[in-house]
């Protein structure tokens, strides 16, 4: 062939032999034993790795705290214990409770049963109701009374009492008029009587009036009359009776 006799002439000019030109065409070919091995330390290789990631992820996870075993324990606790605070706090905060258990049941003695607490809270809703004293003291505070209606109620009576009071004065007024004419009617027929009488006569029925009625009945007698009385009288009634006549007339 044309082209194998190119080749050897030119394997020939690079010095090489026949065998050593047969490798530089093709490589020579992996046996199946060999491929086994390859692949059987690779995939010794990846197990390897494998299984070490396994262990350290084995150790991260062992050395945090096991939470499962721990909860069930304090739930178990929780139950045995019946109402018993869980935490620390407000366990510390009932010691003073469970003190004061202990002095009422007895050292070493447990208080009432978690089962008995609804026995109890039956018998505590049927006792009566103890009463706020701050609640009956305003109960018995009457209620406020409406000061706007109070004081109408006062202007209506004061009112009425105003009313009332008007017309007793004018019964008052028209009384004393109809007194002051009985009296005028009754002081002229006296003064009407003494003048029919004797000046010496009169003098001792003048002297025993009040001031305001022996002046009264002089003035209605006749005035010379009047005068003889008066001269009559001893001198200081007589003066007396003088003046409160002039005083009455300038009145007049």
């Amino acid at each position: 062939m044309p082209d194998d006799k190119q080749k050897s002439k030119d394997n020939e000019i690079a010095g090489l032999t026949p065998e050593e030109a047969q490798g530089t065409e093709a490589p020579p070919s992996i046996s199946p034993v060999k491929k086994i091995l390859v692949f059987g330390g690779i995939g010794l290789v990846v197990f390897a790795i494998a299984v070490g990631a396994f262990s350290f992820m084995m150790g991260v996870f062992s050395s945090a705290p096991e939470a499962g075993p721990a909860a069930s324990k304090t739930a178990d606790s929780t139950a045995v214990a019946g109402p018993v605070a869980t935490t620390a706090p407000v366990a510390e905060d009932t010691s003073d409770i469970d003190a004061l258990e202990q002095k009422i049941f007895g050292q070493g003695k447990s208080p009432v049963a978690a089962g008995d607490m609804d026995d109890i809270v039956r018998m505590a809703d049927t006792l009566p109701a103890v009463k706020d004293p701050v609640d009956t003291a305003v109960a018995a505070v009457p209620p406020p009374v409406d000061e706007q209606a109070t004081l109408e109620q006062q202007r209506a009576e004061i009112a009425e009492q105003k009313k009332q009071l008007e017309q007793q004065r004018i019964q008052l007024e028209q009384l004393m008029a109809k007194t002051s004419v009985m009296e005028s009617s009754r002081i002229t027929a006296l003064a009407r009587l003494y003048d029919g009488m004797k000046a010496a006569q009169v003098a001792p029925l003048i002297a025993k009036l009040s001031d305001d009625q022996a002046v009264l009945v002089l003035l209605k007698m006749k005035p010379a009359n009047a005068a003889r009385v008066l001269g009559e009288l001893p001198p200081e009634t007589g003066g007396r009776l003088s003046a409160r006549m002039i005083t009455l007339t300038e009145e007049k």
